[in-house]
């Protein structure tokens, strides 16, 4: 490796073609002769515009001085080189610092230069190493990434304590800041019998120094650790005015390296320039931020020139090398909303002297949205202005919308408490949904007959609700084979990034009109999700995003889809499973109510005559006990009796039922001889109720049944036809039809609204009040149950004002 005094007079010629360094031919009277001032415009001068002028035409007037003693003592020849750092005035009249080096051969001057003007003005890391290699410059030490580099750091007092150390020296000498106490590093045995303790006593003395690959093993002190190959790099960090302030200490572990390939150290040792070495050094510094995906930025404020790393373009959207480097291009980047904030923080950063961390959101190049985590510091003058500032940019995206997704997720866990009404929770669920991730919800229900039915349609735009709507109105059959229903039916979730794919598979199961439908509607993506309880399907939940919407279905709002539809799923089979239990404990609160009513009335009744007859007897009234009177007393009795047995029977049928222990003994009979025997047995108590009641039979017809149970039924049909249409005729009716045998009866009362036919089969249900008529409201429940046990059937038709017709269906035998 040559020395600058070895340099030959070719060597500076051939120079003057290197891009990176700033060459100048002087004569000895300080003349410009030669110079690439003109490559990549080092200094923005033209070449015609300095030759032939002094080289102090571009220096700073403050450095004039120290030049002119520099050039006397290298032409008398008291030094065969000079090195010295100097201000430069560059064209647009911005100043920049350049190292030169420079030797006298054959009567001329040859001087080398290196812009060094980020090195002199960033107190970063990377100015510290590179401050420790380049001669004598200002040093300072690169605070921001100390602790974040993959690089052992120490800091040591100029009696050998350590100052500070980084994360990275505690990984590499497996131990803890603390544990240093007391530590002396001029006094460690391990340090002083080692190749590198000739090193820092250099350092020491003041000589910035390259330490080779060496071996370190404690182990020789019965030290804690494992042996391995370390490099190092130590250097005095000086003051202002040249003196050491304390000593810096890089080390690096290349353990592997060495032993895999040595070469590495060898070309690092072989480096003949510091410039060179530097670089290596700051490639690794750089290599450990991208290795965190952590941007770099300069700012200076005077200029407002802005610098980014590839790191930092990269995460703003920017081809390395391609942003204009300028503030107003930067403000295009930061979000609208946020600008303000971050300028704001950065100004108090400034006035107090302090750090900052701010998040916030940018607008990459190509619209797409990030959130970014920014951190920095600013470098004063001695009159305390800014004048540079450097720090650092993250991607936290992830980490913002991971945060905001538990928010969303935390919010719907407490929506579920807002009310016990599941169509009221599921709506209030879909339309948090849509002001988080999607444009609207469709919920679809499966009922306990298997239909499906859109329960609801939650959707901002009303014109987009009315279309889905008029689409379930106008194709009503559509769920059959329909693809989009597969998540209610398998359970597996569906999610359609792109809509138009998916409604091609539509177009191969339904009508073309169906398909172009779906079109018209313009949905972008969607996910289907079936909403499942502990134990039963109850319907599905479809999230849909529309064509020119800002929002889009990703992969990542699968998980929040699911998260969101088991919350909705819990919520709807505990509402309904409220409305059960309140629906049983109205039902069980109305057959309180109506059979302590109805035992009442005929207990009262039985009470107040028995009272009568005591009085009568007491006052030895015997006149009103003849055998007629008495006989009257009887049967008025019985009646109430029999009222009560029957209510009885009722409830205890009930009860039976829900056990399902209702008991059947069937046997073959002539069903229309047993219908006879029925009525003719009822007729008394018809025409009691001042009606008429007429039947007619068919042929023989021959079915199994409980005789007991059939006859209770038939007994329930004719007295509801009293009760309804007391004085009015009634008509018994047997017939075949096909293989059924069925029995209807005719009253002609006031008849039962449409929408009420199914509900009076319920319990305690009745066609018109019970202020009305009396009766628990069980009979045609019970009556049901029966005809089900007997495979058979019962329903009613009636038209409002002209009485109803009970149709009892039975298998017929063959």
């Amino acid at each position: 490796m040559k020395l600058m005094s070895d340099l030959n007079c070719s060597d500076y010629e051939e120079m003057l073609n290197i891009p990176t360094h700033l060459v100048i031919i002087l004569s000895q009277d300080g003349k410009i002769l030669k110079s690439n001032i003109e490559h990549k415009k080092i200094l923005g001068w033209n070449l015609d515009e300095i030759l032939g002028k002094s080289l102090h035409f571009f220096m700073h007037e403050g450095d004039h001085e120290v030049i002119n003693k520099k050039l006397i003592a290298l032409i008398s020849g008291k030094e065969l080189s000079v090195t010295l750092t100097t201000r430069c005035c560059h064209r647009d009249g911005t100043l920049r610092w350049i190292s030169w080096t420079a030797i006298t051969k054959d009567d001329l001057l040859y001087a080398i230069g290196t812009d060094v003007t980020k090195m002199m003005e960033t107190e970063t890391e990377t100015a510290l190493i590179q401050n420790t290699i380049v001669q004598k410059e200002y040093q300072t030490r690169f605070t921001t990434f100390f602790e974040q580099s993959t690089l052992a750091m120490e800091i040591y007092s100029l009696d050998g304590f350590p100052l500070a150390v980084n994360k990275a020296w505690e990984v590499l000498f497996d131990t803890t800041r603390d544990q240093l106490k007391g530590y002396n590093i001029l006094k460690d045995p391990l340090v002083r019998h080692s190749t590198i303790w000739s090193y820092v006593q250099k350092a020491y003395q003041g000589e910035s120094v390259e330490v080779p690959a060496f071996w370190y093993d404690p182990g020789t002190l019965n030290k804690p650790g494992r042996a391995r190959w370390l490099e190092a790099w130590i250097s005095p960090v000086k003051d202002e005015f040249g003196g050491i302030r304390e000593i810096a200490l890089i080390l690096k572990d290349v353990t592997e390296k060495i032993e895999t390939q040595k070469a590495l150290v060898k070309s690092i040792i072989e480096r003949k320039a510091t410039e060179e070495k530097f670089q290596i050094i700051s490639n690794r510094l750089s290599m450990a931020v991208k290795a965190g995906h952590i941007g770099i930025w300069e700012w200076i404020p005077e200029t407002n020139h802005v610098y980014w790393d590839e790191t930092t373009e990269l995460m703003y959207g920017y081809v390395e090398g391609t942003f204009p480097r300028t503030l107003d291009a930067l403000n295009e980047r930061i979000h609208p909303e946020d600008k303000d904030y971050l300028w704001r923080s950065i100004s108090q950063a400034i006035e107090q002297k302090r750090p900052y961390r701010i998040d916030h959101r940018i607008i990459k190049k190509d619209g797409v949205q990030r959130w970014v985590q920014e951190s920095g510091m600013a470098l004063y003058d001695e009159k305390g202005k800014a004048y540079h500032m450097l720090g650092t940019v993250m991607d936290i995206t992830e980490r913002i919308e991971a945060e905001e997704d538990q928010k969303f997720l935390s919010q719907s866990s407490e929506l579920l408490n807002i009310s016990l009404d599941y169509k009221e929770i599921l709506k209030t669920l879909s339309g948090h949904a849509i002001n988080y991730f999607c444009d609207g919800v469709f919920v679809d229900q499966l009922l306990p007959d298997g239909e499906i039915k859109r329960l609801m349609i939650v959707h901002d735009d009303q014109e987009m609700k009315a279309k889905l709507e008029k689409l379930d109105k106008d194709f009503p059959s559509h769920h059959e084979n329909n693809p989009m229903l597969k998540p209610l039916f398998n359970g597996q979730l569906m999610f359609n990034e792109d809509s138009d794919v998916f409604l091609e598979q539509i177009r191969t199961t339904h009508s073309e009109i169906y398909y172009l439908a779906l079109k018209d509607l313009k949905v972008k993506s969607s996910i289907r999700i079936r909403l499942k309880g502990r134990e039963s399907v109850l319907g599905m939940m479809t999230f849909i995003t529309m064509k020119g919407s800002s929002k889009n279905l990703t992969k990542r709002h699968i998980w929040l889809a699911e998260e969101l539809t088991y919350r909705a799923s819990m919520a709807f089979e505990n509402a309904l499973i409220h409305q059960a239990s309140q629906e049983a404990i109205r039902s069980r609160d109305e057959f309180l109510s109506i059979a302590s009513h109805e035992l009442r009335t005929p207990l009262q009744s039985l009470t107040l005559q028995n009272q009568m007859r005591k009085r009568n007897l007491d006052k030895k009234m015997f006149d009103v006990f003849t055998p007629d009177k008495v006989s009257g007393m009887i049967e008025a009795d019985l009646r109430h009796l029999m009222r009560i047995n029957r209510l009885i029977d009722d409830m205890l049928d009930i009860s039976h039922i829900r056990a399902g222990k209702l008991t059947f003994m069937k046997e073959k009979v002539e069903f229309c001889s047993f219908v006879k025997d029925v009525l003719e047995r009822f007729r008394p108590q018809v025409e009691s109720k001042g009606c008429y009641m007429t039947a007619v039979y068919t042929d023989s017809l021959v079915s199994n049944i409980d005789i007991y149970r059939i006859e209770q039924v038939i007994v329930n049909l004719l007295t509801n036809a009293m009760k309804y249409g007391a004085g009015t005729p009634i008509k018994v009716e047997v017939c075949q039809r096909q293989n059924k045998i069925q029995l209807h009866v005719h009253d002609q009362g006031p008849g039962i609204k449409e929408e009420d036919t199914e509900r009076i089969f319920e319990r305690f249900e009745r066609a018109i009040s019970s202020n009305e008529v009396s009766g628990l409201g069980l009979g045609l429940y019970i009556s049901r149950q029966i005809m089900t046990q007997n495979q058979g059937a019962l329903y009613v038709r009636s038209i409002i004002g002209k009485g109803a017709t009970f149709t009892l269906e039975l298998p017929l035998e063959e």
